[in-house]
Parts: structure tokens; C-alpha cells; sequence
């Protein structure tokens, strides 16, 4: 925990809608950016590029700058920003994209989405071009919106609309933007350059339950959870290529795609399957907070700081086996969590309604920890850059 003169110096955020805390090397060359909600395409929240933010580095981190002037009152917490080249851009629920310098928060431009409140995805930027997904829940006009904006301006290039709402972020790969499409129970393909469309799947009919959280796509496949289903695509065509059923209950926030298996989450339970085939290798009762997911560790699943991270509803810190399901260790943490975990260069990150904490991957000892304001029970924390 910090000393009582720390606390007091990272207050001065309380106000804000989004803090930035930087390490005593976060003035070196920018490497590892977070493109987009869950890291990449595969969907691992794992940066396994961080280098600067280290187990040891990691206790000096303090507050660096804040993003204001967005008044809480009216709009409550927004979706985890993305960075790209040195440059942080946040949707706002007030109907503004911002774009900011990630190292000194200086403003480089705002563009207004909407003129009303609406809800917003978490960005995607990728070859120069920030792709943001919103809806308007509280308007006669719910149907969603896809938004492509020069990454250098904030100049709109192409915007396409949908049947329904949009759920989930747009995940951009090979060339293509894969977004839910909510209720409609559609996931769709569009060029990334175009915006032409490509392909819309063919809809489950799931009773209702449309497309959840972020669809994960590697090798040419495209995964993603629908109603009660874990259905993967050809990413390129649309075709579908299998569906499993899961057990009754609505997807969880993501699915996460590492070498041959699939990691999905449905309603607190937890499950891999195969990503050629779909079969379920294993499946357990691991029930998570309301939209928070889980982190996998890079490399070989055998390894404790290479499972499968995630923060149980009681509260409880939870490292297992990829293979098995087995528990490496599960242990009390030190904050009420809410958010989905985030792993950087052998760092497990995790935010509360009221703090932000930092925990050793292999062993799950606390690091460092920082107080927050209420608004941030939403947005998992992303680390870029040796900056959080």
C-alpha cells in the first residue's frame, strides 16, 4: 500500500475521467503499444512487449497526468482507451473522442461522435486509422454506428451503420473490422480501408441473445460467444465453421484464442475448447464480476505465470492451468475487484471501485497499489510504453 503523503498526491485525480501513472522510466523510447481493447486480435490482455514497467519499477509508479473536463455526473465510466505511436485516444459516453500525447496528456484534438449521450466502444487503432463503435441507448434511433477517423486528425474517413445496437469493441485483423452487433444476433466484416462491407454472419437463433463482448481471431478463424454458443468463423468469408454450446447464460465480456485452444467465459463459467474443432476440453464454475474476463500468460500453459489469470466475485485472485483446469494458486487480493486482469512483462494489473493494484504473475504477492476515483469500476487498466 502507499504511505499516507502518496495517497494524498494521487487524489488530485479524483475528479478526472481518466488518470495516467508513469514509472521513473517512462521518458525512454516508446516500444510496446495497446492497440486495442484486449491487446490485439487474439484477445489475451497480454502486452508481451512492456519492458520499462518491470516487479521493481513498477513501486515507483505515481501520477503523471489526468484527463478533465468531463463532467461524471451526466456521463459515467468510459471503456479502456487505446495507445498507438505515442498517442492515447478515449471515447467518452459525453459523445467525444479524444486524442491526447500519452507521455504529457497534451491535447492534439477532439472530435465529436454524437450529440447526445451514447454509448461507446473501447477504440482499435491500427495502420494509422482509430475505428470506434457507439449506440444510443436512450434514443428512438438505437442502431449502432462504426466510425473510421484518420489516427493523425481525427478527419471521419467512413462510417457504417447497423441493423441493431453494437456490443463489444471492433477488433481489426488482416486487413478487415470484425464488430457484434448486439440483439441483432450478427457479427459483421468490413475493409478496414473502405469500410466496404463483406460479410455478415448468418445469426443464431439464440432467443434474443445476440453477439457479447469481443470476438478473437487467429489463423484465419474468427471466434466469439452468441447467446449460449461459442462460434468460430472463417474470418475471410463468413462461413461458419463450428458452434458448441454452453451452459445456459448470456457470454461473458471476451473469448481469447492462444495456439489450439479457445478460452471463453459464460456467465461464470469458464471454459477451453478446441479452436479447430470446437470440443470442450475442460469447463468450470469460476463466476467473475459483471463484464470482466480473464488474462492468459504467453508462451507454454504449463507454467504458473503462463495460466489463466482472472479475479473471482468473492473476491478471490486465481492463477490456473490451461490444460486442466487445475489451480497453480487462488488467493484473497487486497482490493474489491471489478475489472478484467491485465498482465505486462511478468505484472498482473487489476482495477476496484476505488484503487488500482499491481501483483507478481508467478506468486500473486502484492506490488503497489494507488487509490482511484469511483469512476473507474468499469475499465480495465492497459499498460503501454512503461506507462498505465
Amino acid at each position: 500500500m502507499l504511505s499516507t503523503s502518496s495517497k494524498t498526491f494521487l487524489r488530485v485525480c479524483l475528479a478526472a475521467a481518466s488518470c495516467i501513472f508513469v514509472g521513473t522510466a517512462g521518458a525512454n523510447t516508446l516500444k510496446g503499444d495497446w492497440p486495442m481493447v484486449n491487446f490485439d486480435a487474439r484477445g489475451l490482455r497480454n502486452n508481451p512487449y512492456e519492458t520499462i514497467l518491470t516487479k521493481d519499477s513498477v513501486k515507483s509508479l505515481q501520477l503523471a497526468w489526468q484527463l478533465d473536463g468531463i463532467n461524471l455526473s451526466l456521463y459515467g465510466p468510459f471503456p479502456p482507451p487505446a495507445v498507438a505511436s505515442g498517442v492515447i485516444y478515449v471515447a467518452a459516453e459525453d459523445g467525444h473522442l479524444y486524442a491526447r500525447d500519452a507521455v504529457t496528456g497534451h491535447r492534439l484534438w477532439t472530435v465529436k461522435l454524437a450529440t447526445t449521450y451514447y454509448s461507446p466502444s473501447s477504440p482499435s487503432v491500427v495502420n494509422g486509422i482509430v475505428y470506434v463503435s457507439y449506440w444510443f441507448p436512450t434514443s428512438p434511433d438505437s442502431k449502432g454506428r462504426l466510425r473510421a477517423l484518420n489516427a493523425a486528425t481525427g478527419a471521419t474517413l467512413w462510417t457504417a451503420s447497423f441493423e441493431g445496437s453494437v456490443v463489444g469493441s471492433p477488433i481489426v485483423a488482416n486487413g478487415r473490422v470484425y464488430q457484434g452487433g448486439g440483439k441483432d444476433s450478427y457479427l459483421y466484416a468490413f475493409d478496414a480501408r473502405s469500410g466496404t462491407p463483406l460479410w455478415k454472419s448468418d445469426g443464431l437463433p439464440t432467443g434474443g441473445a445476440g453477439y457479447y463482448g469481443n470476438p478473437a481471431v487467429a489463423k484465419g478463424i474468427l471466434y466469439s460467444i452468441v447467446g449460449f454458443s461459442v462460434v468460430a468463423y472463417d474470418s475471410a468469408t463468413g462461413n461458419k465453421l463450428w458452434s458448441q454450446q454452453m451452459r445456459p447464460g448470456y457470454g461473458g465480456e471476451s473469448v481469447a484464442v492462444q495456439g489450439n485452444n479457445v478460452y471463453a467465459n459464460t456467465e461464470g463459467y469458464l471454459s477451453v475448447l478446441q479452436a479447430s474443432t470446437g470440443t470442450v476440453e475442460w469447463s468450470g464454475n469460476f463466476p467473475m464480476p459483471d463484464n470482466a474476463s480473464f488474462a492468459v500468460g504467453e508462451g507454454s500453459i504449463q507454467a504458473a505465470r503462463n495460466g489463466i489469470h482472472f479475479f473471482d466475485t468473492s473476491g478471490v485472485y486465481s492463477n490456473i492451468d490451461g490444460r486442466t483446469g487445475r489451480a497453480f494458486y487462488a488467493q484473497e487480493n487486497q482490493i474489491g475487484v471489478q475489472t478484467s486482469p491485465t498482465i505486462a512483462n511478468g505484472v498482473l494489473y487489476v482495477g476496484s471501485p476505488a484503487e488500482i493494484g499491481a501483483y507478481d504473475v508467478v506468486s500473486g504477492a502484492p506490488l503497489w497499489s494507488a487509490l482511484l476515483p469511483e469512476s473507474f469500476t468499469e475499465a480495465p487498466p492497459i499498460v503501454a510504453n512503461g506507462m498505465l
